[in-house]
This record gives C-alpha cells, structure tokens and sequence, in this order.
C-alpha cells in the first residue's frame, strides 16, 4: 500500500470531532444505552434519581454556555457540540450527586466501555493496516495530517515534537520495538 492509498482510508486527514460527529443516529443511541448502563451499575437507586435530577439540569445550563470562542476556532459540527455538552453535563450531575473523584472513576469507565467500537468505526480498517505490512509506519503517516484538520476543524491544536522511526524504541528501551513490523 502506497502514502496514496492511506489517504484513502477511512479517518485520514478528518479530525475527531468531525469523525465522532457524523456517527449515525443508531450507532450514537447505542453508545448512549451503554453509557447509561456503565453509569446506572455504579451508582445506587437514590443517586440515580439525583444524576438524573441533575443532569436535566445541568444540561439545560449547557445550552446556555456561550460557545463564541469555540466557534471562532473553527468548530462548526453541531452534532459533536451537542454530544460533548452531554458528556459535561452528565459529569458535573455525577460530581454533583457523588464527588470530583467518583465521577472521574464513573466517565473512564463509560469511556472504556464505548471506546472500541467508536475507535473502530472512525480509524481504517484493520485490513488496510495490514496490508501496509508496517503498523507502526502506517498510523505514523496516518496521524501526520490529524494536527492540522483538527486545528481546522476547531477541535484540538495539536503539535507534533518529534516524527521519526525510532523514537517508540528509544523512549520504552525496547531494541524490539524498531524495526518494527508488527501483525495486527
């Protein structure tokens, strides 16, 4: 596989906010029922009244934010806007109801739990991966370009310190790590 043909894998040069907000309205309901689910095991009955309780709150505070600066940056995607003031507001009810820390605990949990399969469905196939031969090279190119459709999309600056070869096995000590032509 050529640099030409990782740019047409899927993902490549689309920043997270834009990759994350055009998710399906299916694929976004399932990924909320399993956040709800993560956070519902964790907490007891009368705090789920309470986060609920809040978190209609708080999201209705939400839609009051002035989002000015933001979108000044660049940040026009809605969709992604919406989801993450979902996620703040479901925060600040948990922090609400519990505390900074339990909260904390209870949003990694959620992220693990829905991570996966939101990753898969925004980065290239596995076998696009594969047939570079070099996993490491490949997402070292593919990731090249992220820094500045996220700048341009207003979504995170990212900058780049460092972009050679060898630098995984330097900083981990391990010899193994470069070359490297990992099986994924």
């Amino acid at each position: 596989m050529e640099v030409m043909e990782i740019e047409k894998t899927r993902g490549y040069g689309i920043a997270a906010s834009d990759a994350e907000g055009s998710w399906d309205s299916a694929f976004k309901l399932k990924l909320k029922k399993v956040a709800i689910k993560t956070v519902m095991k964790q907490i007891t009955f009368l705090q789920k009244i309470q986060v609920l309780i809040w978190f209609y709150k708080e999201k209705k505070r939400a839609l009051k934010l002035d989002l000015s600066d933001i979108r000044a940056k660049g940040m026009t995607n809605e969709a992604f806007i919406k989801q993450q003031l979902e996620y703040i507001s479901l925060f600040s009810a948990l922090a609400k109801v519990l505390n900074k820390e339990s909260a904390l605990k209870i949003m990694y949990s959620v992220m693990d739990a829905t991570a996966t399969e939101a990753l898969l469905l925004s980065l290239p196939e596995i076998d696009d991966v594969k047939k570079f031969g070099d996993s490491i090279e490949f997402f070292r190119k593919y990731m090249s370009v992220f820094p500045e459709a996220s700048k341009k999309a207003g979504c995170h600056e990212i900058t780049i310190t460092e972009d050679s070869t060898k630098s995984l096995s330097e900083k981990s000590g391990c010899s193994e790590c470069y070359p490297c032509t990992c099986e994924v």
